[in-house]
């Protein structure tokens, strides 16, 4: 490689490893500067992640960080061995991030095997409001789509998370009441997991516990009435 050659290409990957990390750090002014500069909108850094997707998930980022990269051509759908950024920014986002990245039309239904085996609803059932997860599965997302390794549904992840408020709509737009993962398990079983594995810091912290304790009845009170009576 000749050394004019090879100045290009040091900076280059000097541009792309500063956009990767002004992005996660939502500098917005700086990812402008460093697009116009030319670094690429589509590098692939450490995890897999692209400059999206660390603007997605990092908690030091913010919306118009999202917005500009989007603008400027970074691909919401990307090829490997990029990560999927929706799907890693709805691990751990904010619902304005979120939102916007739907209007760019990502893969509401991709799974990540790296990312805990899930599909981006069963990320944002652990946090997000139920208005945010209306959206999503408006955008398309299959309610009843299963994990690739466990054969978990959406309903199992919300009910071990104990958000009853996200089980009865997700039950509401179709989910499979009575859907088994791989082991069996169904909704009351992941809740009844929960309450298993947090058993210790329940007993100090009863309180916690509530929300889990709370699906857990209404859960067995469906069943029952449903003809499946777990009693």
């Amino acid at each position: 490689m000749r050394s004019d050659e090879r100045g290009s290409s040091s900076r280059q990957q000097r541009l792309d490893k500063a956009l990767i990390k002004a992005a996660g750090r939502g500098n917005v002014t700086y990812v402008r500067h460093l697009l116009d500069w030319g670094a690429n909108a589509d590098v692939v850094g450490e995890l897999g992640l692209t400059p999206l997707a660390h603007a997605g998930r990092s908690h030091m980022s913010n919306a118009a960080t999202v917005r500009l990269l989007l603008e400027r051509g970074a691909s919401i759908r990307p090829t490997e061995p990029a990560r999927d950024p929706f799907l890693v920014s709805c691990h751990k986002s904010d619902e304005e991030r979120i939102r916007l990245m739907l209007e760019y039309g990502p893969d509401v239904n991709a799974i990540d095997p790296t990312a805990a085996d899930r599909t981006p609803l069963m990320e944002l059932v652990n946090w997000a409001s139920s208005e945010t997860i209306t959206l999503v599965l408006g955008y398309g997302a299959d309610v009843n789509k299963r994990s690739t390794l466990a054969g978990v549904t959406t309903l199992h992840c919300a009910a071990f998370a104990g958000r009853l408020n996200i089980v009865r709509l997700l039950i509401e737009r179709g989910a499979d009441f009575f859907a088994a993962d791989n082991r069996g398990w169904t909704a009351v079983d992941h809740v009844e997991d929960n309450l298993k594995l947090g058993a210790k810091a329940y007993r100090l912290h009863p309180e916690w516990a509530q929300p889990q304790r709370e699906t857990l009845a209404w859960l067995k009170k469906e069943m029952a009435q449903r003809g499946h009576d777990r009693d």
